[in-house]
């Protein structure tokens, strides 16, 4: 439950925060034209947060993420199995003899 606290926290304090931030320095006196283009990004971002909420909750279950890996297997780490492998090394015989001459 602590992740799950944790990763919602951190979502809305990083989508929404900065246009509440703008939005106290307007009413603090800051000037309009100042982070106008910021300002409507950040109010823009900050309805994502809404939208991954749920994607966020279900993600920080643990029954559903194993079920979430079993399902689609092409998110899953493959590891490279470690073998020696054998180095052939070939000489062209018509260079060495076109070198020897």
């Amino acid at each position: 439950m602590a992740i799950q606290l944790l990763s919602i926290s951190f979502l809305y304090i990083f989508l929404c925060c900065p246009s509440i931030f703008i939005y106290t320095a307007y009413m603090a006196g800051l000037p309009q034209n100042i982070a106008t283009g910021f300002y409507s990004d950040m109010s823009y971002f900050s309805y994502y947060a809404r939208t991954l909420t749920p994607f966020i909750c279900a993600l920080s279950m643990p029954e559903l993420r194993t079920k979430f890996k079993t399902c689609f297997p092409c998110c899953r780490r493959r590891r490279a199995a470690v073998a020696p492998q054998a180095l052939l090394m070939t000489r062209p015989t018509a260079a060495i003899a076109a070198i020897a001459q």
